[in-house]
């Protein structure tokens, strides 16, 4: 094999390896709960509108975590927003979840509430004149996932 190669698939391996030690050192208590990423969808309560939607839950310390969402409106119309979440453990285990805000004029504020419980995170939203849910389970890495992917 030559150096060039053997380097590459070494870096390779130390990657996968970082986001792999970074799940196993995941407590599962407080906002460590909450960190990596997430997949799912969100649904309007109002209009019945819905689409795919990701989390990317950063920067977990103490009971605050920031999460990017993103997804897509109207199957086209992509949005991305950061939010910082307060989290809550339980003492069933479960982490409650929540945070606000302001997305301008004509969105309003954001409100999130929710609750992370066996590797799922169901959440109540509600901003200007639209209320519903995030329905989202936990997933592995995009980075690694395209690692591990035969396409």
């Amino acid at each position: 094999m030559r150096k060039s190669a053997m380097i590459f698939f070494t870096g390779l391996a130390m990657v996968a390896g970082s986001l792999l030690a970074e799940d196993a050192v995941d407590s599962h208590s407080g906002a460590a709960a909450m960190c990596g990423f997430w997949k799912g969808e969100w649904k309007s309560s109002d209009n019945g509108h819905h689409g795919p939607l990701r989390a990317e839950f950063r920067s977990c310390h103490g009971d605050c975590c920031d999460v990017v969402f993103t997804g897509r409106f109207c199957a086209v119309v992509p949005f991305r927003y950061r939010l910082t979440l307060q989290a809550t453990p339980q003492e069933d285990g479960s982490v409650k979840l929540s945070g606000s805000r302001s997305l301008g004029l004509l969105l309003g504020t954001f409100h999130f509430s929710g609750e992370i419980r066996d590797d799922q995170l169901h959440a109540e939203f509600s901003a200007a004149e639209d209320h519903g849910v995030f329905e989202l389970s936990r997933s592995e890495a995009p980075v690694l996932r395209r690692l591990l992917s035969h396409d």
